[in-house]
């Protein structure tokens, strides 16, 4: 009886959810706008229980490196993240285009929720008073810091705390 119970239970809830959007909402969920134009949204992340690691990592699997390649990151009901790049970037690859080039270096992360990432720091060959002249150009501290990457290209990417929502 057991059995029978759960299975019209599944049943009763699938037609529902078919047939109802709010039901559906109530019972997948809906999907979350994770990254917005390139700035993550730090609310939306708390929300779903997603730490900046698990999504860095996603984005880079899906061979998004850079945050500001990214114009939307959404979080589907399925737990999958679907990533909507900027519209100017070419499609087209180099090797397509038969480009030679450099090998870009692999980003990395510097500062996380303002605390700076000294092993990493050591990778890239640089040191806090390094990364604390960078910060200072911008008038800025690694308190005030989300997250600080040095991108694939060796540029210093930031965004502060406040800009998250």
């Amino acid at each position: 009886i057991p059995i029978i119970t759960l299975l019209i239970l599944q049943v009763l809830l699938s037609t529902l959810q078919l047939k109802s959007e709010s039901a559906r909402i109530i019972f997948c969920g809906k999907p979350s706008i994770l990254i917005e134009k390139g700035k993550i949204n730090i609310d939306e992340l708390k929300n779903n229980r997603i730490n900046i690691n698990d999504l860095l990592e996603e984005l880079r699997l899906k061979e998004y490196y850079n945050l500001e390649d990214i114009e939307y990151a959404i979080l589907e009901t399925g737990g999958q993240i679907s990533v909507i790049p900027k519209s100017e970037l070419e499609s087209a690859t180099r090797k397509d285009l038969n480009i030679k080039s450099t090998q870009d270096m692999l980003p990395v992360t510097l500062i996380l929720d303002g605390k700076i990432n000294n092993e990493n720091l050591k990778l890239i060959n640089k040191d806090k008073s390094w990364l604390n002249n960078q910060l200072n150009k911008e008038k800025l501290s690694s308190d005030q810091v989300f997250l600080a990457l040095l991108d694939s290209k060796g540029k210093l990417v930031y965004q502060l705390k406040k800009e998250g929502k």
